[in-house]
């Protein structure tokens, strides 16, 4: 099993901003986001495999913790639904922007709510983001938040260049940016120093425990799908069997025409 302190220590050293009194607004936030010590504890232990699953693939492509916590602060590790021309999915994907990487976002048909495509296209985002911006990944999680160009046309505006924003005034963002950046922050401050905040950490997972995608070709019966509350499999039109419970309404819908568990 992973000891408590491998995961969380890696993840709260692999953070780009530490500097949890950067802005008095983070403590603010992260006192906030903990609340009841007992209710925050049983939140992270349900989004705790998304954010294992989310971590290893971002730390893969030498990215910093931050981009795992984008979904807390998008979604709550939550699969929203996106309405015509909104935001969907954990990564609060817009339409455009999914279909720009490939993704379906037709009704009955979103690829949003797919944790592993979506989390695929995400990265990809923030890869150009961060290209786009020397690995400025200040730049970056705030071009993910109101756009690259915005961003650029922000520096160009001030003649600033990548490397030397050192706070989100100084490019004259909107205030729901800033509250994003500050979010995403306490996240991680949590994450560092849980006693800090009076919150609790949960240990961190075993594999066996782990968010896993297995490939098939093969067509997995409905007494199969129905079998996904109990042993917390997804199986998705892109043959892929994901470890996620909270999609299971969705895929039933699709694969079993609305019928529940009990009426298979």
């Amino acid at each position: 099993p992973v000891e408590k302190s491998d995961f969380w220590t890696q993840i709260s050293e692999a953070r780009r901003f530490k500097d949890c009194d950067y802005d008095p607004d983070i403590n603010a936030w992260a006192k906030r986001l903990v609340g009841s010590k007992e209710r925050f504890r049983v939140n992270v232990e349900r989004f705790l495999p998304y954010l294992d699953y989310v971590w290893r693939e971002a730390h893969a492509l030498d990215m910093p913790a931050e981009v795992a916590y984008l979904p807390l602060v998008e979604s709550d590790y939550r699969q929203v639904y996106g309405s015509y021309g909104s935001p969907g999915g954990w990564w609060q994907l817009m339409p455009e922007t999914a279909r720009d990487f490939g993704m379906s976002t037709a009704r009955g048909n979103d690829q949003r709510l797919d944790p592993v495509l979506a989390t695929a296209a995400a990265l990809k985002l923030m890869q150009a983001n961060s290209e786009r911006f020397q690995r400025d990944w200040l730049l970056a999680i705030f071009a993910y938040n109101v756009g690259g160009l915005r961003i650029q046309k922000a520096l160009n505006a001030r003649g600033l260049s990548p490397g030397q924003i050192e706070h989100v005034s100084q490019l004259n963002l909107p205030g729901t940016t800033e509250h994003h950046l500050h979010r995403l922050i306490a996240w991680g401050c949590i994450f560092a120093d849980p006693a800090r905040y009076g919150a609790e950490l949960p240990p961190g997972l075993s594999k066996r425990q782990q968010f896993r995608v297995t490939q098939t070709d093969a067509t997995i019966p409905a007494r199969a799908v129905a079998a996904a509350r109990r042993y917390r499999c997804w199986r998705h039109t892109f043959s892929a069997c994901t470890v996620v419970t909270e999609t299971f309404d969705f895929v039933a819908d699709r694969l079993l025409g609305g019928a529940r568990p009990d009426e298979i």
